[in-house]
């Protein structure tokens, strides 16, 4: 008759194992949650992007021989709220009034949004760090000739303006900027 031995694990291995188990499942939680936040912030820049090239393509397309046209279209941002709009310019005293464009106010005649959006809750817009920061946006038909204010309520301020967005944590940002010759970058 043979003896058999059970051999088994002592409690030290066993939780030894479990500890290394629990720091390996913390890394993939604490990457999970960063993979997602930046995946946030990068549809969250695409999603902007692609409104700013659509109010171009707008102004672009208004360019016939209607005396009704608008402007030009635009992006305003609210930094407040965490929304941005997609808006139509239009000047009631007809196609000669656009020669002079004033600034921009949601709240005005001239001003008709086409499309409103809000950033996911992960993603905030940051404003006030760079004197770049864009807050309207007008492409004007037929170039289009891009107007850039980078203060709410003042006249046309600069040649490029810049939108920064970071994620909930701060972990990570995101930038799209409109230069003066209709060029969006990310």
């Amino acid at each position: 008759m043979h003896k058999y031995r059970v051999y088994g694990f002592t409690l030290i291995e066993l939780m030894i194992v479990i500890a290394i188990t629990v720091l390996l499942s913390s890394f993939l939680v604490l990457y999970g949650s960063k993979t997602n936040e930046q995946i946030t912030l990068s549809v969250e820049q695409a999603k902007l992007g692609q409104i700013i090239l659509r109010a171009k393509t707008m102004a672009l397309a208004e360019v016939t021989t209607s005396s009704s046209l608008p402007c030009g279209y635009g992006i305003h941002m609210d930094y407040n709220n965490n929304t941005y709009s997609l808006f139509r310019y239009i000047d009631q005293s007809g196609p000669k009034g656009c020669s002079q464009i004033k600034p921009i106010n949601p709240n005005g005649q001239n001003y008709e949004e086409v499309f409103s959006a809000t950033l996911n809750p992960g993603v905030h817009f940051v404003r006030g760090s760079n004197p770049s920061d864009l807050y309207d946006l007008l492409f004007v038909p037929p170039v289009p000739k891009t107007l850039v204010w980078n203060c709410p309520g003042c006249g046309v301020t600069s040649t490029l303006g810049v939108i920064t967005f970071v994620t909930r944590s701060n972990s990570a940002s995101a930038t799209v900027s409109i230069s003066d010759a209709s060029q969006v970058s990310f």
